[in-house]
């Protein structure tokens, strides 16, 4: 069920989805608001004593009450991970894909309906990823240089505030190749999002519940 706060009153109201797909019960999945449109994608659905991590994204129109479903190509079945949205898209960090730990970020591009991979680093290579986009075209005059054009989204490896790093100057990539890294101006880009990424050891994770987690989720859904 999905219900709606009005801030204002304080008072709740149910969003009703008669004939319609709605998403299962589910845990550990993502949600955002974009535009008076709620998202929401993976963590693991619940239908009957039935459990499936999922990689359909629900869009619920919060004014007409409507939902409509995307089936996306590069989202894949994942929990535990995070969404917000920013400047026309999603954006998805993280999270547990095939028992594994990821660091990815995923860009969805909600009216492009276009969706691909900003990052996805091996854990420790590196202690800090910004994500910019280049406000100006920027030209190499040295060769450990990265060219620029306008719209590029470029991943930070080293910025400001980073010891090593040059004045004034960020080293980064684009695409998915950190070999390629190289500096550009802070001046010819603007950040998009920021966030760390911290190593940690790999930890044995499993797809499916035990009985006594499944009867712990009923009951919680139940009640």
């Amino acid at each position: 069920h999905t219900a709606v706060l009005d801030l204002t009153t304080w008072r709740w109201r149910q969003v009703a989805h008669p004939g319609q797909r709605v998403p299962a019960y589910r845990f550990h999945h993502a949600s955002c608001i974009n535009d008076g449109v709620l998202y929401t994608y993976g963590g693991y659905a619940v239908r009957q004593d039935d459990y499936a991590v999922r990689s359909e994204l629900f869009c619920l129109n919060l004014q007409t009450g409507r939902y409509s479903v995307l089936e996306i190509p590069q989202f894949q079945p994942v929990w535990g991970h995070s969404m917000t949205s920013l400047n026309g898209m999603l954006l998805i960090f993280g999270g547990v894909e095939k028992n594994k730990d990821v660091n990815t970020i995923l860009a969805y591009d909600i009216a492009g309906r276009k969706a691909k991979k900003l990052c996805s680093n091996k854990p420790g290579v590196w202690s800090r990823v910004d994500v910019v986009q280049a406000s100006h075209d920027f030209s190499p005059q040295d060769p450990r240089q990265i060219p620029l054009t306008k719209g590029d989204i470029v991943h930070v490896l080293q910025g400001e505030g980073v010891q090593d790093a040059m004045p004034g100057w960020y080293k980064g990539f684009i695409g998915e190749d950190a070999a390629k890294a190289g500096w550009f101006p802070k001046k010819c880009v603007k950040r998009v999002v920021a966030g760390k990424l911290v190593s940690k050891p790999a930890l044995p994770r499993q797809e499916t519940l035990t009985e006594r987690e499944k009867g712990t989720r009923l009951q919680m859904l139940e009640t």
